[in-house]
């Protein structure tokens, strides 16, 4: 199998600014009526496969082409796997109990059925999965997340814990023994989020959570790295902080080692190297997290807050760290509709979300820019 390294997209935003000078001398002709701008800066794809009836989608990842991997509800509410090829507009369906959360820029896919319990690998969505194995003596397996050097991490489950792991596959399309990626001494859970692309030193950052009492009371990094024995974990659990004391999350990193989260119910970012800082807020915003992270530093994630006394969330979408926006405001909705969050972000500046839409409910999207 070839890997290729990743290529970044380019997102440029292009500004036009027209003066018309009438003189009072002379007759002005009327100037041509511009196209009708309906302010969009986002075409917005609803996830729904085509011939099918669905009670929701969900969507966890999205490559550099924006093809899509994640579930649909069926009629009786059951989790069935897709992959959604967006340059054909095409889908490939897996299934009933079959989930597929991540998708690298070769194609490679990682899940799991949840039925058996076996976590699952693709090394093209045409081709049959094979089992991802559990460390001995467990039980079951789920992948969450594949990048373009072919190390998947996910988690392994057996004897009332669950416990984070990683895979490596190599050229062959075999895959590895898995590798423990412990947490920290006194906590009993926690899991891995995301999983960045190798550097120019063959390190991979992957990023998670864990805690003793609550799930997600510990921000956490490790670092893993192929050698020519293997997948060998290079350091980690590194506690990546938090911003006043409280409780933190990593959910999203990038190729340059800058991660994103919520601590204490905020959004944060933190810059390789450096301190999290908390990333601006909407109006009435009051509790929030960032989701994903390109690598460009465009992040994406949610915000809440109370109305008359239900909580609303907002999709949002951080240009930089000192900005925010509102992608409800970017994209045209129908009456009732909403974007409540959104999760993951190219290098295109394409955005993976999820909301509530007319005829489905809750489902996910993928919002282009125009």
């Amino acid at each position: 199998m070839f890997r290729k390294p990743k290529h970044l997209g380019r997102w440029i935003a292009i500004a036009l600014a027209i003066g018309l000078v009438c003189s009072s001398q002379a007759l002005a002709k009327k100037p041509p009526k511009p196209p009708a701008d309906d302010g969009a800066s986002y075409d917005l794809v609803v996830l729904a496969p085509a011939g099918v009836q669905i009670t929701g989608s969900n969507a966890y990842d999205l490559d550099e082409a924006d093809n899509v991997v994640g579930y649909y509800l069926d009629l009786d509410r059951e989790r069935n796997g897709f992959y959604y090829d967006r340059a054909q507009e095409s889908w490939r369906l897996f299934g009933p109990g079959v989930v597929v959360f991540g998708l690298n820029n070769l194609g490679e896919m990682v899940g799991a059925d949840w039925n058996t319990g076996q976590g699952l690998y693709w090394s093209a969505p045409e081709v049959p999965p094979v089992p991802l194995a559990p460390l001995g003596g467990h039980l079951s397996s789920d992948g969450f997340k594949i990048n373009d050097a072919g190390i998947i991490v996910g988690r392994s489950q057996g004897n009332g814990c669950s416990v984070a792991v990683a895979w490596s596959v190599d050229a062959q399309g075999v895959v590895s023994a898995p590798i423990e990626l412990p947490f920290p001494e006194g906590d009993t859970r926690g899991s891995v989020s995301d999983l960045g692309e190798e550097d120019a030193d063959g390190i991979s950052r992957i990023v998670g959570y864990s805690g003793a009492v609550d799930l997600r009371e510990t921000a956490l990094q490790w670092e893993v790295v192929i050698d020519p024995d293997g997948l060998l974990l290079l350091s980690g659990p590194s506690d990546l902080g938090s911003l006043d004391g409280g409780p933190s999350a990593a959910y999203g990193v990038n190729s340059g080692g800058e991660v994103v989260g919520e601590s204490s119910n905020w959004p944060f970012v933190k810059p390789a190297s450096q301190p999290m800082q908390p990333l601006p807020g909407i109006q009435k915003a009051t509790n929030g997290l960032a989701g994903g992270i390109n690598d460009l530093g465009q992040m994406v994630g949610r915000q809440g807050y109370l109305f008359k006394g239900e909580a609303v969330f907002k999709a949002v979408l951080w240009p930089d760290a000192a900005s925010v926006i509102d992608l409800n405001k970017k994209v045209v909705l129908g009456r009732g509709e909403e974007l409540e969050s959104a999760h993951a972000i190219n290098n295109a500046g394409h955005i993976l979300a999820s909301g509530v839409f007319s005829g489905i409910g809750g489902a996910a999207c993928l919002l282009i820019p125009k």
